[in-house]
């Protein structure tokens, strides 16, 4: 083998791309787990999870809160929390002296944003 160098080296650059090869392998794959995780545990957000820790390749840290967020579940407020909010909210304009104060739920502000965007398409 010592008489023949250049089969040494295409063996040993052989081998070296073997191993490149099977690292980036193995980093991919890693960074496909928290999507893997969070699609098992039924968890909605799924699709995000995975886009984030693939761009965990390119931030690491990404990755690491893609990990976490695999692991949590989402969570609600009851819609009752909303007369808590306003009640607060309420007290604050009127230790404030706001004489005049609007506030709406989160679906009644989404159907008047939505029908808002389709009365600018429609002007269009």
């Amino acid at each position: 083998m010592t008489d023949n160098p250049q089969a040494l080296m295409a063996v040993s650059v052989g081998l070296i791309l073997c191993c490149i090869i099977v690292i980036v392998l193995f980093i991919i794959f890693v960074h496909t787990m928290p999507g893997k995780i969070a699609r098992k545990r039924g968890n909605p957000q799924a699709e995000a999870i995975e886009v984030l820790s693939l761009l965990g390749l390119l931030i690491f840290p990404l990755w690491m809160a893609a990990l976490v967020w695999a692991f949590v579940r989402p969570f609600t407020v009851p819609v009752e929390a909303f007369d808590t909010f306003r009640d607060w909210i309420e007290q604050i304009a009127e230790d404030l002296g706001i004489r005049r104060l609007r506030l709406l739920d989160e679906s009644t502000a989404a159907v008047l944003a939505y029908r808002g965007a389709v009365r600018s398409d429609a002007a269009k």
